[in-house]
């Protein structure tokens, strides 16, 4: 048995495994086979010492800034695969709870009702809450987009110097706003787009 964080990245492959052929990457023409990112939640509770998959998505893209204002909350703006899987970890916390409500046993191994003094605490608005005893993990096969990658890259410089930042002479500041993969990882607070294929 492998450490915790081999158990938990092979929880998410084999689930990944278990999907239909559509689902994932193919190969080229030229017979180069496409990659993406992919991330998955994976759980456990006290009560069993198994490693469960609850979520899993793959996504490497991010809507365009110019784009945003016309999505108009009808578009997805984040679809990288960490933020997927975080949304489809709430969507499978929101069906506990919505299971938990219309329970007559009023069980869940992930969830459970706050106690009177908990709910009026926090206003009364969130009735559930997670049990003490989940454990949650996160598999990102990449390192998570943004700033969340960028001391990963300056780390991994042979020169870890900050990158000159063009001026607007040598390139147009929009292009800074929405930089592909890890360029200028000095420069904090940027939409940055993955690497994919």
């Amino acid at each position: 048995m492998g450490s915790l964080e081999d158990q938990i990245a092979d929880v998410v492959l084999a689930k990944f495994e278990t999907l239909p052929a559509k689902s994932k990457p193919t190969n080229d023409t030229d017979g180069i086979r496409n990659w993406v990112p992919l991330s998955g939640i994976v759980i456990s509770t006290a009560e069993d010492t198994g490693l469960t998959c609850v979520a899993l998505a793959t996504g490497m893209k991010c809507l365009p800034v110019h784009k945003v204002k016309d999505a108009q909350g009808f578009v997805l703006h984040d679809w990288h695969a960490e933020i997927l899987a975080i949304r489809a970890f709430n969507h499978f916390l929101m069906e506990e709870c919505f299971g938990l409500a219309n329970s007559k046993t009023g069980c869940s191994p992930y969830v459970r009702w706050r106690e009177e003094d908990e709910v009026s605490a926090i206003g009364g608005i969130q009735p559930f809450t997670i049990n003490e005893s989940l454990k949650i993990h996160m598999y990102c096969s990449e390192a998570p987009c943004g700033d969340a990658s960028m001391e990963l890259t300056m780390n991994a410089q042979e020169d870890p110097t900050p990158w000159p930042v063009p001026t607007s002479a040598d390139e147009s500041m929009d292009s800074l706003s929405n930089l592909k993969g890890r360029q200028y990882f000095s420069e904090l607070g940027i939409v940055r787009r993955k690497p994919g294929r």
